[in-house]
């Protein structure tokens, strides 16, 4: 058995990425009973999506502290939920647990705990937590302790692999923090690629562009605002429109958007509403700033390619790594005045051919990210983990 656990999110959120990822062990370790621990409303997002692509495994609810809390207050419920995730995969003979993301107060718990269950090996995929990083250590102590950079840097064991999901990711990671080199792996990041057929692109006299998930600085809203405020107000051939599919971070209620149409500003949207928005675009904008995804991955990106929609993006460690690996999937620009311009041209060219090429591109290459692709990867990072331990 492997014992795969959620111990952050709850409900639909990171449903479509742990079920990808627990697919994705299915398909690397056919002969193992896999089961799945999260909240429940968790739980059954997953099991939906799983069910849907005839993935069968075993479920249990967890009550997992609320993702509001902060690291000290979380520290005691997260080191219980850990605990009993160690017991129970001791007690069913796992050997691996996988956790589909990361805490500081849950690696200090993993760390913990792996000295006294010496038969387990786990594996952790860090997400945001990762930027964490970048950034100099608190100063004051009580911040200091609870900091990421510190507990990845500090402990390691060859029982505990970190799993980033970009091999540029995982050198970037080991230029930051050289002393979890001999401890971190990559896989990409693995999806359920959508076999519904998106809309005729360009319908009437519109080309539409949108943005996916929730607005925020890091994912350069406040540039798409802007931009759609300046393109809107130049003259074009076809009219442009421009949607952001999902809400918008509090943080950014007061930027301006008079040209965006939010669907779902204060909440996030369901999974029907934000499909179907996806599918009636032509382009997504991906503004990202570079520093804010040097050693985050984007399930949004996913998203686009799901629904066969080239890209418009700035150039940036997220962007360049899936040009390099699809080729022509869209637009790589230097800069906003270069996306600017790219969306003008569109505008008046309305280049339905290499549209079409890009779509072409985006199906045959996108199958690269699918959990039977990345699986094989996959099975070779838990053998080679489990052999230099021994287990």
């Amino acid at each position: 058995m492997i014992v795969i656990c959620e111990p952050m999110f709850w409900g639909f959120e990171h449903a479509r990425f742990n079920a990808a990822l627990i697919a994705t062990v299915a398909d690397a370790f056919e002969e193992e009973e896999l089961l799945f621990l999260a909240e429940a409303g968790h739980v059954r997002y997953v099991k939906n999506i799983l069910y849907a692509h005839s993935v069968v495994i075993s479920y249990r609810e967890t009550t997992t502290p609320p993702k509001t809390l902060l690291d000290y207050q979380r520290f005691v419920p997260d080191f219980r939920l850990y605990r009993n995730v160690f017991h129970l995969a001791h007690k069913n003979h796992a050997n691996t647990i996988i956790f589909c993301s990361v805490t500081t107060p849950g690696l200090i718990s993993t760390k913990a705990l792996l000295r006294r269950y010496k038969d387990i090996v786990c594996l952790a995929v860090p997400h945001d937590i990762l930027q964490d990083v970048t950034w100099p250590l608190p100063l004051l102590p009580h911040r200091r302790f609870f900091s990421f950079r510190l507990w990845i840097s500090f402990g390691n064991t060859l029982r505990l692999r970190y799993v980033v999901l970009r091999p540029d990711i995982e050198e970037r990671l080991k230029r930051y923090v050289p002393r979890v080199s001999s401890y971190v792996s990559s896989i990409d990041h693995p999806y359920f690629f959508s076999d519904d057929v998106s809309p005729e692109p360009f319908a009437g006299d519109a080309i539409r562009f949108g943005s996916y998930g929730i607005g925020t600085p890091g994912k350069g809203t406040d540039t798409f605002f802007r931009l759609a405020e300046e393109v809107r107000s130049a003259k074009t051939t076809y009219k442009p429109t421009f949607t952001l599919i999902g809400h918008v971070d509090k943080g950014m209620k007061d930027v301006p958007h008079r040209s965006v149409n939010i669907p779902s500003p204060d909440v996030p949207l369901d999974q029907e509403a934000y499909e179907k928005y996806s599918r009636c675009i032509d382009y997504s904008l991906f503004l990202n700033r570079p520093n804010a995804y040097e050693l985050r991955a984007s399930g949004a990106i996913l998203d686009a390619f799901s629904s066969l929609k080239p890209i418009i993006a700035l150039k940036g460690p997220l962007s360049e790594y899936y040009f390099n690996k699809m080729g022509d999937i869209g637009y790589l620009c230097e800069n906003s005045s270069a996306v600017k311009d790219t969306i003008l041209d569109i505008l008046e060219t309305r280049p339905i051919e290499r549209y079409r090429q890009q779509q072409e591109n985006i199906l045959k290459q996108r199958v690269r990210f699918s959990p039977g692709s990345v699986s094989m990867k996959f099975r070779n990072l838990l053998q080679a983990t489990t052999q230099e331990v021994d287990i």
